[in-house]
């Protein structure tokens, strides 16, 4: 068995009991929120996370991480790209495991103003994990003040800079995140 031993980044989880399912889960942050969920939901079966922030760094070649997820039951995961050596695809990795496809949820319209400074595990840390406002970053680069950065945070400036009335292309981009992966998200777009 290859087996993702390492993975589990500290989460309870791993060894599945004799006759339940293993399931990988590949992702990004939404991904170690499946996993958490799939343990609570599934306390016998092996559930192992693999951040697609790090996934290039066991697996250099998607070659390599196929042979990996295919001991598995299950692989789920959102879509994504990673620099592997051998230019495999998201397509490859549906294509040669037993793959779910989630959706990789991403709406803007309820937070315009998160940004990520940095990339992927070498982000910068505020109180909220990687999030960082955008406005806040473009203060610090300007060489403002703290006062003078917070005056930024106003209406007038939210709609100069994009952040009124983006409801509907969020929601629609968001729907077809939903399509690519093949789930129909619409019903429950207004409910959430």
């Amino acid at each position: 068995m290859i087996g993702l031993p390492n993975l589990r980044r500290g989460l309870v989880g791993g060894r599945a009991r004799p006759g339940a399912p293993r399931i990988a889960v590949v992702g990004n942050c939404q991904g170690a929120a499946i996993t958490t969920a799939l343990r609570l939901l599934l306390p016998d079966a092996g559930i192992d996370y693999l951040s697609v922030y790090r996934v290039h760094r066991r697996f250099p070649t998607l070659a390599a991480l196929v042979r990996a997820l295919r001991d598995y039951d299950h692989v789920i995961a959102g879509s994504f790209s990673a620099p592997f050596r051998d230019g495999g695809t998201f397509e490859t990795l549906r294509a040669e495991t037993n793959l779910v496809q989630v959706p990789v949820i991403v709406f803007s319209a309820y937070h315009p103003d998160v940004v990520y400074v940095g990339t992927g595990d070498d982000l910068v840390r505020t109180p909220v994990g990687g999030y960082n406002s955008a406005i806040a970053l473009f203060g610090f680069l300007q060489g403002l003040s703290v006062e003078a950065t917070l005056r930024l945070f106003r209406p007038e400036v939210y709609r100069t800079i994009g952040y009124v009335g983006i409801w509907d292309g969020s929601a629609a981009s968001l729907l077809q995140l939903g399509r690519d992966a093949g789930w129909d998200l619409g019903p429950d777009l207004a409910r959430w």
